[in-house]
């Protein structure tokens, strides 16, 4: 199993032991004045990547996808988006 850790802190600022036991670290906040459109799960372009191990690094293009959304649907309480 592989763990991918989403953090709005910079990696510099979270605990080395932490960092060490995932396998890829995405890490910084989200800025909305930043939206990210050419890469995928991040949000926005301040946000980086960084292969901790080498379990994801054959995967990193898939990150620098064109970001696609298949399907939104907004319920009472919720809100569901299928898609990259």
């Amino acid at each position: 199993m592989g763990i991918i850790l989403f953090s709005g802190r910079q990696k510099g600022s979270i605990d080395r032991e932490i960092v060490e036991n995932v396998d890829l670290l995405i890490d910084g906040p989200f800025i909305a004045e930043k939206r990210d459109f050419e890469r995928v799960l991040l949000g926005s372009t301040n946000k980086g990547l960084h292969f901790i191990t080498g379990r994801y690094k054959d995967q990193e293009s898939y990150f620098y996808n064109p970001i696609s959304i298949e399907e939104v649907t907004l319920g009472r309480d919720y809100l569901f988006i299928n898609g990259d």
